[in-house]
C-alpha cells in the first residue's frame, strides 16, 4: 500500500512539474522579440543566413504578430501577419491563416531574454531562429494586450 501511495505522489509531482514548465515558458514568451538571426541549412543547396530581419510579438491569449522583412535580389519581401501559438515545455508551434501546416520549433535555448529554436522542413532542411527580448514583457502597457 505504501508503494502505491508513493507512486501516485511521484507521478503527480512529475505531472505538475511538466505543466508548470509549460506555463513558465508561455509566460516567458509573452512580449516583444527581435529576430537577431535566421539560418536555413539544406544538404542540397547553399544555406541562407539573415540577421535582424524583424520581430515577433507573443500575446498572453496565444495570439501574436510577426513583422519580418528580408531582402532578396535587392528587393524587400515583407512578411507581416498575425499568428496563433501554442507551446509545451520543449516546443513552440506557430500557425497562421496562410499556411496549411503549423510550424513547430524545438527549443534549443530557453533564457529570459534569449531564445534559440530549430525546425525542419520535412526533408533535408533545418532552420534556426534566434530571438532576443526587446521592450516590455507584456506589450500594450501595464495591463497587457489581449488582442
Amino acid at each position: 500500500m505504501k508503494t502505491i501511495i508513493q507512486s501516485v505522489v511521484l507521478l503527480s509531482l512529475f505531472a505538475f512539474w511538466g505543466c508548470s514548465a509549460e506555463r513558465r515558458l508561455a509566460k516567458r514568451l509573452e512580449g516583444d522579440w527581435q529576430v537577431v538571426r535566421y539560418e536555413s541549412e539544406n544538404q542540397r543547396e547553399q544555406g541562407v543566413e539573415l540577421s535582424n530581419i524583424g520581430s515577433f510579438t507573443f500575446y498572453n491569449n496565444n495570439r501574436g504578430e510577426q513583422n519580418i522583412t528580408y531582402s532578396g535580389y535587392q528587393n524587400p519581401f515583407p512578411n507581416n501577419r498575425d499568428f496563433r501559438w501554442t507551446n509545451t515545455a520543449e516546443y513552440v508551434t506557430l500557425e497562421n491563416a496562410l499556411s496549411r501546416n503549423p510550424k513547430s520549433w524545438i527549443i534549443v535555448e530557453n533564457k529570459k531574454s534569449y531564445q534559440k529554436w530549430k525546425s525542419t522542413d520535412g526533408s533535408t532542411g533545418v532552420q534556426v531562429l534566434e530571438l532576443r527580448r526587446t521592450g516590455s514583457k507584456e506589450p500594450g502597457g501595464f495591463f497587457g494586450n489581449k488582442r
